[in-house]
C-alpha cells in the first residue's frame, strides 16, 4: 500500500512496518520527483502560493522519467508497504500528498490515500485530496 511519512517519523514507521520500502523524494536526496530547486524556493519563499506550487509540481511531473518512477513505485506498493518520505509534517503542505494522488490517478482506481498519522483514510487527507483536485482546475 502506498502511504507517506516525513523523516522525523522514518524510525519509528520503520519500527512500526517491518519490510516496509522508505522512498525520500526530497531535492537534497537527488530523486526524480522532487520538486524543482526553483519551485521549492519560490514556495518557501512565499513568491507563489500552495495552488501556483500545485500546478507548477504536475508540470514538472509530467514527463516520462517522472511517469516511469511513479509507476515503479506504484507496482512496489502493490506488493508492499510503500512510505513516499519527505521533510514536512503531518498536515503540512508537501509534493508527496500531490504525488500520491498523481499515481492514484494514473494507475488506481479509486485507492485510498493513507496517512501515516491516522492509518485512515482521514478527514486531514481528504481535505489535501480536495485542495489537489480544486488546484488542478
Amino acid at each position: 500500500m502506498l502511504k507517506e511519512t516525513y523523516i522525523a517519523r522514518m524510525k519509528e514507521m520503520a519500527a512500526e512496518y517491518p519490510g516496509a520500502v522508505f522512498i525520500v523524494v526530497t531535492r537534497s536526496a537527488g530523486h526524480v520527483l522532487s520538486p524543482s530547486w526553483g519551485l521549492l524556493h519560490d514556495y518557501k519563499d512565499g513568491r507563489i502560493n500552495w495552488a501556483q506550487y500545485t500546478e507548477r509540481f504536475l508540470r514538472e511531473m509530467n514527463c516520462d522519467p517522472c511517469i516511469e518512477e511513479m509507476k515503479k513505485i506504484w507496482e512496489l506498493a502493490q506488493k508492499k508497504d510503500v512510505f513516499l518520505v519527505c521533510y514536512e509534517k503531518h498536515g503540512e503542505n508537501c509534493h508527496r500528498h500531490i504525488l500520491i494522488d498523481i499515481m492514484n490517478r494514473r494507475f488506481g482506481a479509486d485507492a485510498p490515500v493513507i496517512c501515516s498519522r491516522c492509518e485512515n483514510d482521514c478527514p486531514d487527507c481528504a481535505a489535501v485530496r480536495q485542495d489537489i483536485v480544486s488546484n488542478q482546475k
